[in-house]
């Protein structure tokens, strides 16, 4: 209380004070306006939910159920007849596999929600 008489009586005097607060209660009132949260410069329009590249899908099983059926089956030809007759199998397992079970588990994590992982991440058959 005794700042405001100080500030009345001795700081400004009273047609400077009615400009001041004018001044001030103008700009609260623009500031206002200019942050409204309703208003339509700040209206936003929520993205609709990424559609599923089934076709990628089904790549990346494929893929994945292909090089894990080729490793096997290289795997226990090694163990039957040797590396020659084995070599063949296991490169294209791994091959098929190594791509097919990365972007299994992409889409693993996709469909589970996990932060970080979204379908921009992985180049799609079905544009």
């Amino acid at each position: 209380i005794c700042e405001l008489r100080i500030c009345r009586s001795t700081s400004f005097p009273p047609a400077a004070r009615r400009s001041y607060y004018g001044w001030l209660a103008s700009m609260a009132q623009v500031l206002q306006e200019e942050l409204d949260p309703d208003a339509p410069q700040f209206a936003m329009e929520v993205p609709p939910p990424p559609k599923v590249p089934w076709k990628t899908v089904g790549m990346a099983l494929l893929l994945f159920t292909m090089g894990t059926t080729l490793l096997l089956m290289g795997t226990g030809t090694f163990f039957r007849t040797g590396v020659s007759a084995a070599t063949p199998l296991l490169v294209l397992g791994s091959i098929c596999f190594i791509p097919g079970s990365y972007y299994t588990f992409m889409f693993i994590q996709i469909f589970r929600g996990v932060p970080g992982y979204t379908y921009l991440d992985i180049p799609s058959y079905d544009d």
